[in-house]
């Protein structure tokens, strides 16, 4: 599995194509075979392109449906956990055909993404340079931010307009 060291799971690169395959051909399977728990959490950069296949949640329910017959949800209790890898033979064990020659082949994958994630990859890592200074991580600093968060909404209710927020607004949009 790839880490992102430099940057690379923020561009179109090998290793976010490789990325991309081990989360539609093994990963994603897995967890609608298995369930999250059972099958255990992703590496970092498959968690990376579940976290960006999920921004597009219209793509995501419509691509899970096409491959699994319902929407593939994570494990509530660790929603954004990742791992260092030991749990890629799990998603080995639930899939027939773990293989992203499949796609070389001719063969349709387990799962189509309907979504663009090597753009969306740029846009967030772009955004997440953005939100990574030391403030992010004061609970002063994120409470004042859901505040302001809040406001907006109600800006964006009263004026039917769309308003761009701010990082620290756009940030609490994410987990909202």
């Amino acid at each position: 599995s790839a880490s992102n060291k430099h940057g690379v799971l923020y561009l179109r690169t090998p290793q976010l194509e490789a990325a991309m395959c081990a989360y539609a051909e093994e990963f994603l399977p897995a967890v609608a075979r298995l369930g999250a728990e059972a099958a255990g959490p992703p590496t970092l950069d498959v968690a990376w392109v579940w976290f960006l296949h999920r921004l597009a949640p219209v793509a995501y329910a419509k691509d899970c449906i096409a491959a699994f017959g319902r929407v593939v949800d994570g494990d509530p209790n660790a929603p954004l956990s990742f791992t260092d890898g030991t749990t890629e033979a799990n998603w080995a064990a639930a899939t027939s055909e773990v293989s992203c020659e499949r796609a070389e082949n001719g063969a349709q994958p387990a799962l189509h993404i309907s979504c663009d994630i090597p753009a969306t990859a740029e846009r967030q890592g772009g955004f997440l340079w953005q939100v990574r200074w030391a403030e992010y991580d004061t609970d002063a600093f994120l409470q004042a931010a859901v505040v302001r968060y809040g406001r907006l909404l109600g800006l964006w209710a009263a004026h039917h307009a769309f308003l761009v927020p701010t990082y620290d607004m756009d940030i609490m949009w994410h987990a909202h």
